[in-house]
């Protein structure tokens, strides 16, 4: 007997996700069945959030009852987000004007001019030259070899810097102010960021980490946690300091093992750790599990250094002739730090500050880190 008319339900696979730059984002879902190639695609819903001074994009398409996601992460420009970036997971993705608005209810509106500065290494360009506050104004920028890009800066004409956003295709996007502006772009190697000050109201140059904050700003290293502060007396977790490194490193390419079991795929923090676990520099708890968003000990930022300066291939025998028990507190160092804490020691990396104490398992401050890695930088690197 032979049956008729029966058609098959399509059978579909994982989605191919298309994003665009004004993160309109697509699920394409296409039949695996042979020779059938019917494909649906669903609109997602995106979703964007600030964590650890990047911003996190989220789509999220529903199809069949099923929920898929897929995200996308950029590296903000400036040293923060502003208030509608910070923070929000369910903040969904406004419709991002592209296009001047010459006037609004019957009001015609001034539009101001945008001035790219020319300079060796780099060049800029902008979809408007002149045009109205509120458009979203893109930048391409493109670089000769062997150059890197530090920051897009983009000043009005009072000098006070504009938001800008990196895009996912490698571009970076600003809204016009009321007011003209000028796009510069900062290269890795240029000597001193714009004025050699620091744009941070919580440091004074009488403090002891001002030289060293100033010394990881200039060079990229460490940014603020802010526009206007550094919190020099915050913390920071055990996936920044390794994070760090990672972007001293040059951000090399890393393939996820899934080292850890709080260390999933696909996080800002994902290819940071894997890298270091990957050459030794961390070993994670014991447990299977790294420590995400546990504040790094002053024991564990001596560890970090000492090993990364190991993997480096540099000299630490400093360490070897350094003896830390004139400190009241050098016993409370854990025996597998007691090494690396020697060796922190005799570099100046891990500082006893005023209260001439170690402080072995208490949290490293953003000031102490800036510190270390200055200090890193100077005498165990060069």
């Amino acid at each position: 007997m032979t049956v008729t008319g029966t058609t098959l339900e399509h059978l579909y696979g994982a989605p191919v996700w298309t994003w665009t730059r004004e993160y309109t984002v697509t699920a394409a879902f296409t039949c695996l069945r042979e020779g059938c190639g019917h494909t649906e695609t669903v609109t997602a819903e995106v979703t964007r959030k600030n964590a650890d001074e990047k911003l996190v994009f989220t789509a999220t398409a529903v199809f069949q009852g099923k929920t898929y996601v897929d995200t996308k992460t950029t590296q903000p420009t400036q040293s923060t987000l502003p208030p509608e970036y910070n923070d929000a997971p369910d903040n969904p993705i406004p419709i991002l004007p592209t296009q001047p608005r010459p006037g609004y209810s019957g009001f015609a509106l001034a539009s101001y001019t945008i001035t790219v500065e020319e300079r060796k290494g780099a060049e800029l360009t902008t979809n408007f030259e002149e045009t109205y506050p509120g458009t979203r104004i893109i930048v391409t920028v493109e670089l000769e070899d062997g150059r890197d890009l530090e920051k897009l800066l983009v000043t009005d004409d009072d000098g006070t810097e504009i938001y800008v956003v990196p895009e996912i295709d490698g571009t970076y996007s600003f809204f016009m102010p009321s007011g003209n502006v000028t796009v510069k772009a900062v290269l890795k190697g240029d000597d001193k960021l714009p004025d050699d000050k620091l744009p941070f109201t919580d440091l004074t140059e009488d403090m002891d980490c001002y030289d060293d904050v100033q010394y990881v700003f200039e060079k990229g290293i460490m940014i603020g946690v802010s526009n206007t502060s550094f919190g020099p007396e915050l913390s920071l977790t055990r996936e920044m300091i390794v994070t760090i490194l990672y972007r001293m490193e040059g951000k090399p390419a890393v393939e996820y093992a899934g080292v850890f079991s709080d260390v999933p795929a696909g996080q800002w923090y994902s290819d940071s750790v894997e890298w270091a676990a990957s050459v030794g520099i961390v070993l994670g708890y014991g447990d299977g599990t790294y420590g995400i968003n546990d504040d790094v000990t002053r024991e564990q930022l001596a560890t970090i250094l000492y090993r990364y300066a190991k993997y480096k291939g540099y000299d630490v025998s400093v360490g070897e002739n350094t003896n830390i028990l004139s400190y009241d507190d050098a016993l409370d160092t854990s025996e597998w730090a007691m090494a690396a804490v020697q060796w922190a020691c005799g570099t100046d990396a891990l500082n006893s500050g005023k209260t001439g104490e170690i402080r072995p398992t208490e949290p490293a401050t953003r000031g102490e880190i800036a510190h270390a890695i200055r200090m890193f930088c100077e005498k165990t690197a060069e």
